[in-house]
């Protein structure tokens, strides 16, 4: 063993390393509040984790130490470092960029305003009645090819620090599947394909019901906070929601508060589920920092989407919210309408972060899929966001339906409320922040499969 190799196979000290370094990067871009900070190198005093070099001796050193786990663990950390720190030594394009965004999108109206980029974005979907989003997204699309630039250069340095580090996609080390990201988008693809008649019908039918001349990018965003669905819910989303109606599980979770969202329809309750989900994963403090986080973050990722699919059971509605029969299976429908918005809304994002930015061909069509109608080109790009994510999101919103249909089997439909359920869920939540081993091959095309059908069962 060299004596660069000794070193990192002291696993505590490695440990502590990664955690001084992730600390600096969260400090970072903490400052700026997005992606660029005031300091363009805030990683350089930890290039000892987060280079090539401390890749290539950690991948070395897994087969052959007692803890492979763990040094995989850390091996991936090192990669999200040095991804990062690529991204900010050569981000002074992306800074200018961000810059004009920073500037504020101005808004037509009486009198006008200027909100910044985020705000607006956040409007798209905060907003009860979509003729009010029309401003917004009319002047988001003004700003957007500066926002689309900036993204564009943000995937490019991304595509290249995986090159320079060996790999073919930024996530390629971060999907749990064994059969990596082409397997993931392909598993995308597929949903998107089996789903597109029904979703299809379903905003033709929104159409009709709305007697809406024209329908619009802003009307499915409408359309997917599920206004249908109004019974049962508190007027405003706080924890303590959360420890009436899951009181087993809300000891565990540790929820701030203003990473709740606002109360706007029944979908924003399902994200508040989601969110309610994150905050169960609570690793031991016992846990070395390596395998307390990733950098991904798989197992909160999925357990988001699994909670925040709650409220597409209709015995959610009959036993949590305590509706009849009738209105618990009316607003489930609601709310299956939404999930499979954020499920085909996910395979979206997936499928355009194959590349570092995708076509205007690939863009046209795929928001036209999604959003049921045209959505504005200067906005490709730019809205909704490129996420440095994307596949390992789809993936777990997919496995999560899986988890669902297990949970069911093992404890019955309401399994949110068995005790033995909260258990073995609390357990896991107890546990490493992702698994040990990548989820076999084979699982993702009939999981996309069965994810369809189930859709199609609840909204045909």
């Amino acid at each position: 063993m060299t004596r660069a190799a000794a070193e990192y196979a002291d696993l505590a000290r490695t440990d502590l390393d990664l955690a001084r370094a992730c600390a600096s990067l969260e400090r970072a871009r903490r400052t700026q509040g997005g992606v660029e900070a005031s300091d363009p190198q805030p990683l350089a005093q930890h290039r000892a984790v987060s280079g090539r070099r401390a890749l290539q001796i950690l991948d070395e050193l897994a087969p052959s130490s007692a803890d492979g786990p763990r040094v995989r663990a850390q091996a991936r950390m090192v990669l999200h470092l040095a991804i990062a720190r690529i991204g900010f030594e050569s981000g002074a394009e992306v800074a200018a960029a961000r810059a004009i965004a920073d500037a504020g999108v101005e808004i037509a109206g009486t009198p006008p305003s200027r909100v910044p980029w985020t705000d607006a974005a956040r409007a798209l979907v905060e907003v009860r009645v979509a003729p009010a989003m029309d401003p917004v997204l009319t002047a988001m699309a003004a700003r957007g090819p500066a926002i689309a630039a900036a993204n564009r250069r943000l995937g490019e340095t991304s595509f290249e620090a995986a090159r320079q580090l060996g790999l073919p996609h930024p996530e390629a080390r971060f999907v749990a599947s064994a059969e990596g990201v082409e397997g993931v988008i392909g598993a995308a693809q597929t949903f998107l394909d089996r789903t597109e008649a029904l979703w299809t019908d379903l905003v033709a039918h929104a159409r009709r019901r709305a007697a809406a001349p024209v329908w619009r990018p802003v009307d499915t965003l409408a359309l997917a906070l599920a206004p249908d669905a109004p019974r049962g819910w508190p007027s405003r989303i706080t924890a303590r929601w959360f420890a009436e109606i899951l009181p087993g599980l809300a000891k565990r979770a540790e929820i701030a508060p203003d990473s709740l969202p606002a109360a706007l329809g029944g979908a924003s309750f399902a994200r508040a589920l989601g969110v309610f989900g994150a905050a169960l994963m609570r690793p031991p403090a016992s846990l070395p920092f390596s395998l307390a986080r990733d950098p991904t973050a798989p197992r909160a990722l999925l357990f988001s989407a699994l909670f925040a699919g709650l409220p597409g059971a209709a015995i959610f509605h009959a036993r949590v919210l305590g509706e009849p029969a009738g209105t618990a299976r009316d607003q489930a429908r609601a709310l299956s309408r939404a999930i499979l918005f954020a499920g085909r809304k996910a395979a979206f994002d997936a499928i355009l972060a194959r590349t570092a930015s995708a076509s205007a061909d690939a863009w046209n069509e795929l928001s036209f899929r999604v959003f049921g109608a045209p959505v504005p080109a200067t906005l490709a790009g730019a809205w909704p966001r490129r996420r440095p994510d994307a596949v390992c999101r789809f993936e777990a919103w997919l496995l999560a339906r899986d988890r669902e249909g297990d949970l069911v089997r093992r404890f019955d439909e309401d399994w949110f409320r068995n005790p033995r359920a909260e258990a073995a869920l609390l357990a896991e939540a107890s546990g490493p922040a992702r698994d040990f081993e990548p989820h076999p091959e084979g699982q993702l095309a009939p999981a996309a499969e069965d994810a369809a059908r189930r859709f199609q069962e609840v909204l045909a």
